[in-house]
């Protein structure tokens, strides 16, 4: 979980963000000072730290990496090199082959990402909050597989974007920026329903649009395809929001403000 490696007792403050930057992926600077509550001094020290461990420009690139982010003006994102992917999992005893995020996804990253930071910049204590990364999650849904004593098909399982625990109220996070075809998203629907149901796990799946137009076609596409594949069969709650507007339905749902609900 994310925020238990900030102020970790065991851990040096460029560690600590070494174990954050492998949870998050790829994360801007303002999104790493919401989530750390660092200031800019700090964060700039310990994001040179990290890199001083190389020798070289190219070694300190293979411990932090520095991007810009795509339709922005001097906005850069950070994310871990293969020297700092390998650091982390040495941290946290995991034994599996971590991959460097791919450029190609900083959009995605940063937008899911961005789940989290709206909520912290509401007001939200990191006490109140538990995020679970991508693997984290997918690693928790194979867990409730075995704890049920079926066998998962691992290649068909839902990998979703994030695991939000709020107020102990849980839910299961899709950042969608508008690349994924009808084809695609039919297969991912799938997926959840396939990973989901047969355990008995309810969590509401959010998914959190780029613009009103996607999230208007997300949900037009999984009503669409209740009706062909599922009409009479139990599904997951799928619900959809444009960036923002989750923010005040995860306050209202979970108790920390009172008000109408945006999303469907």
């Amino acid at each position: 979980m994310l925020l238990r490696w900030l102020n970790h007792p065991s851990l040096r403050g460029d560690e600590q963000l070494i174990a954050m930057l492998y949870d998050l992926g790829i994360s801007t600077k303002q999104q790493l000072l919401t989530i750390t509550g660092w200031s800019s001094r700090t964060l700039r020290w310990r994001l040179q730290q990290i890199r001083e461990r190389g020798q070289t420009p190219e070694e300190r690139d293979m411990w932090v990496k520095a991007y810009p982010v795509p339709r922005t003006r001097h906005v850069m994102a950070y994310a871990l090199g293969r020297l700092g992917i390998q650091y982390a999992l040495e941290m946290r005893f995991e034994q599996s082959r971590g991959k460097e995020p791919p450029q190609s996804q900083i959009a995605h990253y940063v937008g899911t990402n961005e789940v989290l930071v709206r909520l912290l910049q509401a007001g939200v204590s990191r006490e109140q909050v538990q995020w679970l990364s991508s693997k984290e999650a997918t690693d928790y849904l194979v867990s409730l597989w075995e704890w049920a004593g079926k066998e998962l098909n691992r290649r068909r399982t839902i990998r979703p974007d994030a695991r939000l625990i709020l107020n102990e109220q849980r839910f299961w996070i899709e950042y969608d920026n508008d690349t994924e075809n009808p084809r695609q998203l039919e297969r991912k629907f799938h997926d959840y329903v396939n990973t989901l149901v047969p355990v008995g796990e309810n969590s509401p799946v959010l998914w959190i649009a780029s613009n009103d137009q996607r999230k208007r076609y997300l949900e037009m596409n999984w009503k669409s395809f209740q009706r062909n594949f599922y009409k009479e069969s139990k599904v997951p709650n799928m619900m959809f929001f444009t960036e923002g507007e989750e923010t005040n339905f995860l306050l209202s749902a979970t108790g920390k403000i009172t008000g109408n609900i945006s999303g469907t």
